[in-house]
């Protein structure tokens, strides 16, 4: 399988179009923060336990706000949009 980065960009935009359509144009997060990070590679590998870390939603945040005000983009970035959308997802889910 192949990821097209394009593509995630789309389904982005069409995700985000149908749910404010639906009226969520915000989606409250903020007595979220502290989650649990299992590292790569060893989130793919089911075949040992994996040790845990944790990360912060709020510094996730903070840092993509960054990239929007011009700071150059990282892969880690790429993380913490993942964790923000999951706790997105988590809220939109209730």
């Amino acid at each position: 399988m192949q990821i097209q980065l394009l593509q995630l960009a789309m389904l982005a935009k069409k995700l985000v179009e149908d749910y404010e359509a639906r009226g969520y144009g915000t989606v409250p997060i903020d007595d979220m923060d502290m989650y649990w990070v299992v590292q790569p590679p060893e989130w793919t590998d089911l075949h040992h336990e994996p040790k845990l870390s944790t990360g912060s939603l709020k510094e996730d945040w903070e840092a993509l706000q960054r990239v929007l005000d011009g700071q150059m983009p990282t892969a880690v970035d790429f993380d913490r949009l993942a964790a923000v959308l999951r706790a997105v997802s988590e809220r939109l889910a209730r």
